[in-house]
């Protein structure tokens, strides 16, 4: 069965994926490249995921910040109604924790795993390259991507240090099991083996941590498409040994873990947020977010009838992600991963859908716009 279902993962995989060549418009309607949207997921979610390529390039990521502010950062739309915002999952070091976090520590992490959605991809198509930024040791963006760049293609240590900042991040909820329950010397080894496999998965998937940002709407959602699959590669490497050692737990070390407090970096408890209610909050910008580009381009007939079609099929996406959302949180942590996992290949297939609509828009524009999309504000 589970071999099947791999089958049907790759088959979606290879239909969605083509190059970015010119389409009719004829061909671009979004009912027709988005049908497949409306279609359950639940039958094929839980395959391995397909090969694919990831980009050598890396990113360095964000100065170090303080644990007790992680659980309480601004959500990623508050990042983008200031003008900056960290481009996830490729640029955003705490993808995998807050991943791992919310399979353990729900109320705590759920809030940032879940607020990640249709905005994500909306700002990886009409976002112009400015608009993402680094920040430096106090947390605040600078404009300016060169030296991003030059310093995390320096002699590969910006990669290094990525991929160790990555990895320091995911360990932050797996550390705080030792801490909450007193595990015997097996699980103690569980716990380890668990900590020793999302390592190599990390360093086998390091999508995370690229040096340059596409410098293109098109290639942008290409490296975004890439992030996700290397999130869904890494959860499929973490799964058995996650299982293993929760699985290893006494019922009463299980209760006692699901009924730990989760006010980290707080006196007071935090209140109860589902998956729903975080999917179903307004993104910041509420207006069309292609009328800039619109009359930035000055488009001709059929490129503005191409570009109404991609505003149309991204708002069926955006509809799509907030339907797929669960109305309440997973009871176990296994059942948790599972919803984050579902949540990472929602946004996949929802962005590889998009995606050829997209690359037949792009095609279409003359140097001179493309130059003025790319520099859109």
């Amino acid at each position: 069965m589970r071999n099947g279902k791999t089958v049907i993962v790759s088959a979606l995989a290879v239909i969605l994926v083509s190059p970015f060549t010119s389409v009719p418009a004829e061909a671009q309607d979004p009912g027709r490249m988005l049908r497949s949207l409306t279609s359950p997921l639940r039958m094929i979610l839980r395959g391995p995921p397909r090969a694919r390529h990831v980009p050598r390039a890396h990113r360095v990521p964000r100065a170090g910040r303080d644990v007790a502010s992680e659980r309480s950062r601004p959500a990623p739309r508050r990042q983008l109604a200031q003008g900056l915002a960290v481009f996830w999952p490729i640029a955003a070091p705490d993808a995998f924790e807050d991943m791992l976090g919310y399979a353990f520590w729900p109320q705590d992490y759920g809030r940032q795993f879940w607020s990640h959605g249709p905005h994500d991809i909306l700002r990886a198509m009409t976002a112009p390259a400015a608009a993402f930024a680094p920040q430096d040791a106090d947390g605040r963006s600078r404009r300016g991507l060169p030296s991003l760049v030059s310093s995390a293609n320096a002699a590969g240590s910006g990669r290094a240090i990525c991929i160790a900042r990555v990895k320091d991040q995911a360990m932050r909820p797996l550390d705080r099991i030792a801490e909450t329950i007193r595990l015997n010397p097996e699980q103690r080894q569980g716990l380890d083996a668990l900590r020793a496999v999302v390592r190599a998965a990390i360093d086998a998937e390091t999508a995370a941590c690229r040096g340059d940002l596409p410098a293109t709407q098109p290639e942008r959602l290409r490296a975004m498409i890439d992030g996700l699959w290397a999130m869904r590669y890494a959860e499929f490497r973490i799964r058995p040994a996650l299982e293993s050692f929760y699985g290893s737990l006494t019922d009463e070390q299980k209760a006692e873990l699901a009924e730990q407090p989760q006010t980290v970096g707080s006196s007071t408890a935090m209140p109860a947020v589902t998956p729903a209610d975080v999917c179903r909050e307004p993104v910041a910008a509420q207006s069309n977010p292609f009328d800039p580009i619109q009359r930035a381009l000055r488009p001709t007939d059929d490129q503005r009838k191409n570009l109404q079609m991609l505003y149309g099929a991204s708002m069926d996406m955006a509809q799509f992600l907030t339907s797929t959302c669960p109305a309440e949180t997973p009871a176990t942590p296994m059942a948790r991963l599972d919803a984050a996992s579902d949540r990472v290949m929602a946004l996949l297939h929802a962005a590889m859908n998009i995606e050829p609509m997209l690359g037949g828009f792009y095609v279409s524009l003359s140097d001179q716009q493309r130059r003025r999309f790319n520099a859109v504000r």
